[in-house]
């Protein structure tokens, strides 16, 4: 029988903003822990909130490995690694000064807008061993900025929102952000048709859930993926490569393992290499099912079994800003993009192609935002998308965050009619 034990602690303070002030603000401490047993391609687990009782949680464990649940799978052994990614010492107090700091320049700057944020300052730490010799522990602290902007003009609820994650609370950068985006807003708005430049930041969710569908090790195992049976083959762009990414540098403030301690160099996995698909992602247990390598894309709630789930995408830099990339396009452009600020939704066929309603968007110059464009829809084909119309990610990241990096490819936009 192997015996291991997850630890998980969440600090975390919040501060709500609404109407120009602080609105609330709450603070929490979590443990979340567990024990779990393996024995004869069985595993039984036991979790906790709060108080993490081992020796209680064992017991209710080794009574819950007679349930039978399966998991062939073996346990990550001899693999040690301590590591500490803090980069303030901030205390509460400091938090709040610096968030009415922050309150009393975007009110002075932008009194056109009102803002609605959520601002958190975290403070994490992970710990996964068992007896066979793995021991990995992690200690992160960083800040999470939920920012939605809206013109007081506007008849829209809101006008864009932008999230990241930084290191340390960098006021600059935030009120940099939003200037760049109210200036934008302010500008008359533009209706665009036909074929545009558009860029999507690398974690939206809209966008990237068919990458997920069609890259997950499952999917692809079974042949349901659009790329099933293609590993090795280059189909997309070869200007494109694609990581699994636990890396702070692609906005992932996460344990650098995942659940079944499985890590990665520099805590990056290439899945899609200079255009080249070199493998989809995977848990241990689907990598085993379908003879795929094992790129550690095991998730799991402290109190169930490790399984596959959406990993963490990111994709590799250019070295040619936004203007360069279009200026090398085989289209023709006017050095613009258009960002995908505010989606109101879209969805893939089951063939790949994509159809987005868009609320709001802004043109972008790679350092510049200006005309918002409102109601379009647009369209593409993913495996355009990802190949002929491939743009490329611009070097510089959105807004100048760190990491918060820009997809862009050509798109089909249409005019929506104010009833759809």
């Amino acid at each position: 029988m192997i015996k291991e034990v997850y630890i998980k602690t969440v600090d975390e303070i919040c501060a709500r903003l609404r109407s120009g002030a602080i609105d609330s603000t709450r603070s929490r401490e979590i443990t979340r822990g567990s024990v779990r047993l393996y024995e004869n391609g069985k595993i039984g687990i036991a979790g906790a909130l709060g108080t993490f009782d081992e020796e209680g949680l064992t017991q209710k464990a080794k009574e819950r490995l007679d349930m039978g649940v399966v998991y062939t799978a073996l346990p990550t052994a001899e693999k040690r690694e301590e590591r500490e990614d803090i980069a303030t010492d901030m205390d509460a107090y400091d938090f709040l000064w610096e968030v009415e700091e922050l309150l009393k320049d975007q009110n002075r700057q932008f009194p056109e807008y009102s803002f609605v944020h959520d601002i958190r300052y975290i403070y994490e730490t992970h710990h996964l061993k068992n007896v066979i010799g793995l021991d990995l522990s992690h200690k992160t602290r960083y800040f999470e900025f939920n920012l939605t902007v809206k013109r007081k003009d506007s008849e829209n609820v809101k006008d864009g929102t932008l999230s990241f994650k930084l290191p340390s609370f960098d006021k600059n950068a935030v009120i940099g952000a939003l200037r760049t985006l109210c200036e934008g807003l302010s500008c008359a708005s533009a209706v665009p048709e036909g074929k545009i430049p558009v860029l999507f930041f690398f974690d939206d969710f809209l966008y990237n859930r068919k990458l997920w569908e069609t890259l997950n090790g499952i999917s692809y195992g079974s042949g349901s993926s659009l790329f099933s049976g293609k590993m090795g083959e280059k189909v997309f762009s070869e200007e494109l490569t694609l990581y699994q990414s636990r890396s702070r540098k692609d906005q992932f403030f996460d344990a650098f393992f995942d659940m079944e301690g499985i890590t990665n160099p520099e805590d990056r996995c290439p899945l899609i290499e200079n255009g080249i698909l070199r493998m989809p992602f995977t848990d241990k247990m689907t990598a085993k099912r379908f003879f795929l390598p094992l790129t550690g894309a095991a998730s799991a709630e402290y109190d169930s079994v490790p399984s596959i789930d959406y990993a963490h995408l990111a994709y590799r830099p250019s070295d040619y800003s936004l203007l360069e990339l279009l200026r090398r396009s085989v289209s023709e452009g006017e050095g613009k993009a258009l960002i995908v600020l505010q989606p109101t939704g879209g969805d893939y066929s089951a063939d790949g192609h994509f159809s987005l309603r868009l609320q709001t968007g802004i043109w972008y110059d790679g350092e510049r935002c200006d005309r918002p464009v409102q109601n379009i829809t647009l369209t593409a084909d993913m495996r355009k998308m990802l190949g002929d119309d491939w743009i490329g990610v611009p070097k510089q990241p959105l807004f100048n965050i760190p990491g918060l990096f820009g997809v862009c490819f050509w798109m089909t936009a249409q005019p929506r009619s104010p009833s759809k």
